[in-house]
């Protein structure tokens, strides 16, 4: 702060005289803004006696013109006069839009700029004391600029904006190029004329009935709104009106200007149709689907998952944790999950875990939940979930785990009684066959047939359950290998046999290859078997894109199948109407291990024009 000078060098003068001589308003506030004092020229310039204006409220007197919606005088000078008590120093708020009331009851402004300048006064403790501000009314100034009008109709004319003013009886007195574009018109043919004659009947109606609002309530109104152009296409636009006023503060017409807003209008038809679809399947799926914020709390979430937790509807959900939904031991498993997913971001994923119904019975869900990221991914910020009631699958699966160990026990358990029996079958036959009556001899051939034909199936139902039991081992292994050894195979066995059999080289994946030699032995085996009338059989061995998946196929043109049949043909023990051998077990066998690869099977035919069978390989 600049050194005060000492009062014994200064003369005795009354300072008084000079503010009162500034041609200019001046006027002295106190901290709080109240008027204290104010000189000649301020009376002068505002028009008011000393008794309308001191000891008030600089604010209250000067208040903003509610009849201007875009009015800041009151906020400009409130945030210079804020900063000359926090920085201490003189401010300046530039040129400034500050209309003055014209009628005592302040319904009247008459438009009015000016420079002003605020200077902070400091008292003996350094502490301000008053504020003095001294403003220049600029007014007249801005009125010559005549060329600032010109330049203003010039940028309107650029803009893609269409703007327009009315006078009262809402007649054109002018428009811009887009707008006299948008109605197929030169400008000059618009001045005087009304919507009716620029736009459709019913749209011109609308128009005009908006403008007799505005200058009735003396408000802006915006409004989006459809406009049909000159070449027939419709579109929308967001219109914006504003009462025009003379100098006297008296509503003479309106001011518009209306943007397309058609794409967006479009983008919020396609966002509600697309909201009411995710609100039809919130309230529709029976999965448990959901999204948490960043304190995992529900931003929404599906009505299955809702009702479960004795919810009505699905938003009384939202901001809520899992401490406040599900029993607290539940709630901390899903917790531990999440903090995996915030804390790594990595996703769980195919977890299988028990949760409570509103009856307490104990059901199984499977669970995958992903993070969400922000835009940069470099931190989450919520988490998605699905879960999917899977208690009957459990149920399932134990079921046929319980049946598989039984049929494995069974099995085993035959084994040796059907030993015995083909023992004594077989010494019978040769202790005493020459001494039985032929009939007695062919029964006791088909009892040894029998058992063989037993031995078979036992085998087959081992080999069914073993292809759940055993473990996977997973390597790199050359597909188009395996397939050349069971084709080899096949051929050593029927040497006569013509057939065509095309492998796919290079093939290889991840895979226990123990277990996948089965697949090919009974896929390829069943293309061998159903060719077998065919005088040039061919079957081929490769691979397709399904969709960016890997699938592998075994082709033939053999007798086929109807695809009706299709999804059968990996049920145990069942057969074709007319097949070739074999017990129904193969396929069967095959579609499990094809499920332990996390993979599928399926099969397309036709009859009498051969069969190709699919499969994947999960990762």
């Amino acid at each position: 702060m600049k050194e005060r000078v000492r009062d014994d060098v200064i003369p005795d003068i009354d300072f008084r005289m000079f503010f009162e001589s500034v041609p200019d308003p001046c006027l002295i506030l106190d901290p709080d803004f109240n008027i204290l004092w104010a000189n000649p020229s301020f009376f002068e310039v505002t028009m008011m006696t000393p008794a309308e204006s001191l000891k008030r409220n600089l604010f209250e007197v000067f208040p903003d013109n509610p009849y201007d919606p875009n009015a800041a005088g009151v906020r400009k000078f409130k945030a210079s006069l804020a900063r000359v008590l926090q920085e201490r120093r003189a401010d300046s708020v530039g040129m400034v839009r500050y209309d003055l009331p014209i009628t005592p009851e302040k319904n009247m402004f008459e438009t009015r700029f000016w420079t002003p300048v605020n200077v902070p006064v400091f008292g003996p403790d350094n502490e301000i004391t008053h504020i003095i501000l001294f403003t220049k009314d600029v007014t007249q100034t801005i009125r010559q600029k005549t060329d600032a009008q010109a330049d203003l109709r010039r940028i309107l004319d650029g803009i893609p904006d269409i703007a327009w003013m009315k006078d009262g009886e809402e007649k054109f007195i002018w428009v811009n190029k887009p707008f006299a574009e948008a109605c197929g018109r030169d400008v000059e043919d618009l001045i005087g004329k009304t919507d009716m004659d620029a736009w459709p009947p019913e749209l011109a109606a609308r128009y005009m009935a908006d403008d007799e609002e505005v200058i009735r309530s003396r408000k802006r109104k915006t409004v989006e709104e459809p406009l049909v152009s000159a070449n027939g296409e419709e579109t929308w636009i967001e219109t914006i009106k504003t009462p025009a006023y003379n100098d006297k503060g008296e509503v003479i017409g309106t001011i518009g200007i209306a943007r397309d807003i058609t794409q967006r209008k479009r983008a919020e038809a396609a966002l509600q149709e697309l909201n009411e679809d995710f609100t039809i399947l919130l309230n529709n799926t029976t999965d448990f689907i959901y999204l948490k914020d960043q304190n995992s709390r529900f931003r929404f979430c599906s009505q299955s998952l809702a009702e479960l937790t004795g919810h009505k509807d699905w938003r009384d959900m939202i901001g809520k944790h899992d401490r406040d939904v599900f029993p607290a031991e539940l709630a901390k498993i899903y917790m531990e999950e999440e903090t995996v997913i915030f804390g790594q971001g990595q996703a769980v994923l195919d977890k299988t875990a028990p949760y409570l119904d509103l009856d307490g019975n104990v059901r199984w869900v499977n669970t995958n939940k992903w993070p969400i990221f922000n835009s940069d991914r470099s931190r989450v910020i919520g988490v998605f979930g699905i879960s999917r009631d899977v208690t009957q699958r459990k149920m399932t699966e134990q079921a046929n785990q319980e049946l598989e160990a039984f049929n494995y026990s069974v099995a085993h358990d035959l084994r040796k009684p059907l030993a015995v029996i083909s023992g004594y079958a077989q010494i019978m036959k040769q202790a005493c066959g020459d001494r039985l009556q032929e009939k007695c001899s062919t029964y006791l051939q088909s009892i040894y047939d029998s058992t063989l034909n037993m031995n078979r199936i036992i085998d087959a139902l081992l080999n069914f359950a073993n292809a759940t039991r055993f473990q996977i081992h997973r390597r790199t292994t050359d597909l188009s290998a395996l397939a050349k050894e069971v084709a080899a195979e096949l051929a050593f066995a029927e040497p006569d046999r013509r057939v065509s059999i095309t492998i796919q080289p290079g093939m290889k994946a991840e895979i226990d290859p123990d277990l996948m030699r089965v697949v090919l032995g009974n896929i390829i085996g069943n293309a061998w078997k159903f060719t077998g009338k065919e005088a040039e059989a061919v079957i081929e061995v490769g691979t397709s894109d399904m969709d960016g998946t890997t699938a592998y196929f075994v082709r033939d043109n053999g007798v086929g199948f109807d695809q009706s049949e299709a999804e059968r043909l990996f049920d145990p023990f069942y057969r074709l109407e007319g097949g070739v051998g074999g017990l129904g077990i193969g396929l069967a066998t095959v579609e499990r291990i094809i499920s332990r690869h996390g993979g599928r099977i399926w099969a397309e035919g036709e009859p009498g024009k051969g069969a190709t069978f699919y499969f994947t390989i999960g990762k």
